[in-house]
């Protein structure tokens, strides 16, 4: 994984709500990236669940998690997209 991944994934599984809804929106997620991602982190619904739930393939929840750990990643260092 990524280094920008990496950290966006710790810093979200540890930030308070208003820190982890202030990253999301400074991110610009798409909403289904957002959707993917609160379900993931927020509610800790894994990935399988949430392929069934949307019926989706795993790989697809898998893609649009990473692409969300990438955006975030950069909003956390200051990069652009």
């Amino acid at each position: 994984m990524n280094p920008d991944c990496k950290a966006a994934r710790a810093y979200l599984k540890c930030a308070t709500r208003s820190e982890y809804n202030a990253i999301v929106y400074e991110a610009k997620l798409t909403p289904e990236q957002e959707e993917i991602l609160n379900r993931h982190i927020l509610k800790a619904e894994t990935v399988v669940k949430i392929s069934l739930d949307l019926h989706c393939g795993m790989n697809y929840v898998k893609t649009r998690l990473h692409e969300a750990y990438i955006i975030i990643g950069k909003a956390l260092t200051g990069g652009s997209k």
